[in-house]
């Protein structure tokens, strides 16, 4: 984290946001992610800022900033019965579209995102970790709800 900072430093970006960037990459799903929390394995980097992956991660803040707005928690947003098991794309389309008010192209772009170990099937839970995990890292702690 302290490299990474000072390496965006000399870029002349605040190390606030650096840190925040950083928060926001370690967030992202992503097999090959360490389990050091202060560490960004080069190939998760720049497989965050490749093809599919940065519009599936800005679909991802979109659907964080709409869910924080309407119900604060995104956790709230879950709250409704939704199957627990991987689902395969169609079924995990459905649930999702109807439960968050998305278009099937947006849940389609997700399920794809989330299947890091590419089996054909993501729990609805993946993405409630994925969002919950970007909320922390990205949005400021709203205590008015």
């Amino acid at each position: 984290l302290a490299q990474w900072q000072k390496a965006l430093q000399a870029l002349s970006i605040p190390r606030s946001d650096a840190t925040q960037l950083f928060s926001i990459l370690r967030a992202i799903p992503y097999a090959g992610h360490s389990h050091e929390p202060k560490a960004l394995p080069r190939k998760v980097f720049f497989d965050a800022l490749r093809g599919q992956a940065v519009e599936a991660n800005d679909r991802l803040i979109d659907l964080l900033q709409r869910l924080s707005q309407e119900h604060g928690p995104v956790s709230r947003a879950f709250e409704a019965a939704y199957p627990t098991e991987p689902l395969p794309l169609d079924s995990f389309t459905q649930h999702v579209s109807q439960m968050l008010q998305c278009n099937t192209a947006d849940v389609r772009l997700l399920f794809t995102h989330l299947d890091v170990h590419r089996e054909g099937k993501v729990a609805i839970d993946e993405l409630l970790r994925a969002l919950t995990a970007m909320q922390v890292a990205f949005l400021p702690h709203e205590s008015s709800r």
